[in-house]
């Protein structure tokens, strides 16, 4: 096996270990991954091994056969009678020479051969199939209303797999609140992948606004629509930056949207941009009441806790004001009373927002107009969390399971 093949799962065991030094270090697994990073320098190192033995093995043949060479080359000089001394030297050099070259041109052309595994991987990216970037441009104002209409859906990872979501109808009203839930694997993910269209559909389709979106060019439909995912994504830079990338909005705004999600203290007189600012870019803990929007974050928000990251790209939906405002786990890692706070700032900031809340904890779903239930890829409960309540079906199986069941029945 090529020696580059090898070269790469070194680099890629250090860096998951660089990423992964705290949970390792907590799960007292340390032993088992130096043994595993062992093991992948033992394959590389033995690559390099045979790599320079063949070298020389292959160097060792050619000289035996360069030496058979120019002893040809000699004996023709020596019993030709009509080859002067100076030819037959002349002769002689251009041997060894010659045999040199060989050896050379054969080393190099096993040099490209390999370095060539780079170009093929490099081919192999770009026939992957790409998302087609044709379809038509939606009018400037849509959508003007939240309204989504799904019709029979079905839906699957790849050509060859089962469908993840089969038939899958229901409609959310303008302004609206629906709640998606469901056991892990109903399909809930899998329906916002679809929204977006990362998964196209088999069959079926999805209207917004009166649009069918398999229509609209992906751009279009991407950025008339905002999501807030459970694993938040930041980028190097600062909270201004991370909130407002395009440079659309001022301070004012950008502070307003951070105390709608309750990270004001993230705002106060203190320069970011100090020394003190810079250190915290180093991945160390980041004192609440020492950030500004000038703050740096460092590479994927790694020096903020994971609650205050979705907190952030929170804050960045709210700033766009959207339509429609999809939330995908958004508050997960956030505790339960700052949870509440965040969930009655986006229905009070968000009135004429249509928001799809896809959660796993149903006390953040409660409180909203409609629940819609998932289970194998297809509804099999939709209505008023009161009424799917009191109809005993598996939303209240899902309530009674729950740790939170005595909220839950208050709240319902």
């Amino acid at each position: 096996m090529p020696e580059s093949i090898k070269r790469s799962p070194v680099f890629e065991q250090l860096e998951s270990l660089l990423s992964g030094l705290p949970t390792i270090r907590a799960c007292n697994k340390s032993h088992a991954f130096i043994n595993r990073m062992y093991s992948k320098i033992d394959d590389h190192a033995r690559c390099v091994w045979h790599l320079w033995l063949f070298n020389r093995w292959l160097g060792i043949r050619f000289a035996l056969l360069g030496a058979v060479f120019t002893l040809i080359v000699a004996s023709f000089a020596v019993y030709s009678p009509g080859v002067s001394a100076s030819l037959a030297g002349l002769a002689l050099s251009f041997s060894l020479e010659f045999t040199q070259s060989v050896f050379w041109v054969l080393r190099r052309y096993a040099d490209v051969e390999m370095d060539m595994n780079s170009l093929e991987r490099i081919s192999e990216f770009c026939a992957i199939p790409t998302e087609p970037s044709d379809g038509k441009v939606p009018p400037a104002h849509w959508p003007s209303s939240g309204q989504i209409e799904i019709r029979d859906l079905m839906v699957g990872y790849s050509a060859d797999s089962p469908p993840v979501l089969r038939g899958v109808s229901f409609a959310c009203d303008s302004g609206s609140r629906v709640g998606i839930v469901g056991r892990t694997g109903a399909g809930k993910s899998s329906l916002t992948l679809a929204l977006f269209r990362f998964l196209e559909a088999r069959s079926g389709s999805i209207f917004i606004g009166g649009l069918d979106i398999s229509t609209l060019a992906l751009r279009e439909l991407r950025e008339r629509i905002a999501i807030i995912p459970q694993h938040p994504v930041l980028w190097l830079g600062t909270i201004r930056s991370n909130l407002d990338p395009f440079g659309a909005y001022d301070d004012t705004q950008l502070k307003d949207a951070l105390e709608r999600v309750h990270l004001s203290e993230l705002v106060t007189p203190m320069d970011a941009s100090s020394e003190d600012g810079e250190a915290y870019a180093s991945g160390s803990p980041i004192p609440s009441h020492s950030c500004t929007l000038s703050m740096q974050v460092s590479e994927s928000g790694l020096n903020l806790s994971l609650g205050q990251r979705q907190l952030v790209c929170l804050a960045r939906a709210l700033l766009s004001q959207p339509k429609i405002l999809i939330m995908d786990e958004a508050t997960s890692a956030v505790d339960m009373d700052t949870d509440a706070i965040v969930q009655r700032s986006i229905r009070s900031e968000l009135k004429n927002c249509t928001l799809i809340v896809i959660a796993h904890k149903l006390s953040t779903v409660i409180d909203l107009d409609k629940i819609v239930v998932l289970e194998a890829g297809q509804v099999v409960e939709m209505g008023a969390p009161k009424e799917l309540w009191e109809k005993g079906g598996m939303f209240s199986e899902m309530v009674k399971q729950s740790g939170e069941r005595n909220l839950l029945e208050k709240l319902t």
